[in-house]
């Protein structure tokens, strides 16, 4: 990948440009330079030495957007989706407090996405819930909120259909993600609001967190009453 690191500054720069080009003909000459990271597997290893070694926040976000763009276009085997999760969740662990929040919100779809992709693979998919109790249990607030941002997100993925599955494929993940796994995300979430109480958060913390969990609690409370209910 020392190609890639060697032309990470003129990477940056149509990075740059794609996001915040002032002009329609400079974002299309932009477009068509970076495309190919996104189109071909071969750019995995790319996308993620860009994640690895540039600061750039739009860089960054075009390696996640171009590796959503693999994960759900392409077959992958299971043995790479595992290990593509595991990179994901490291890399939001080492790094997701501090990023920019866009580009935090484009690796945790990458994240939630795969796990799903992966869900019937392999038991590290399915134990994404318990690792995302332990970046919670971790005493940074800006893990406590990463923990609470991948769980929400992945309720959100597991519940809207994959672009190019089918919706029965779409349907027995869901049910089997119901059945093992979201009630104890609502469980999570509870535990969530308690610590907001016992432990005298200020009022930014509370904010962020009420942000992230109340806008679909009712529907955790739906989920979760259908599912002790079936």
């Amino acid at each position: 990948m020392d190609a890639i690191v060697a032309q990470l500054p003129q990477i940056e720069l149509m990075c740059e440009r794609l996001y915040t080009a002032q002009t329609p003909q400079e974002r299309t000459q932009a477009e068509q330079a970076l495309r190919p990271f996104g189109q071909s597997t071969d750019y995995v290893a790319h996308c993620k030495a860009i994640l690895d070694t540039s600061r750039s926040p739009y860089a960054q976000l075009l390696a996640s957007s171009s590796l959503m763009k693999l994960v759900t276009d392409h077959v992958l085997s299971p043995q790479i989706r595992v290990e593509m999760k595991k990179y994901f969740l490291q890399y939001l662990d080492t790094h997701g407090p501090t990023m920019e929040p866009f580009v935090c919100t484009s690796v945790v779809q990458l994240l939630c996405r795969t796990v799903k992709l992966a869900w019937f693979n392999s038991d590290a998919a399915k134990a994404t819930v318990e690792e995302c109790k332990g970046l919670m249990e971790r005493g940074s607030p800006g893990h406590y909120l990463l923990g609470l941002k991948i769980l929400n997100m992945l309720v959100m993925e597991m519940n809207t259909a994959t672009p190019g599955r089918t919706l029965t494929a779409h349907r027995k993940v869901a049910v089997s993600f119901r059945d093992l796994a979201l009630l104890n995300v609502f469980k999570v979430s509870l535990v969530a609001l308690r610590y907001l109480l016992d432990n005298r958060a200020d009022d930014k913390l509370k904010e962020q967190v009420v942000q992230i969990l109340g806008w679909h609690s009712n529907m955790l409370c739906i989920r979760v009453a259908a599912a002790c209910c079936a």
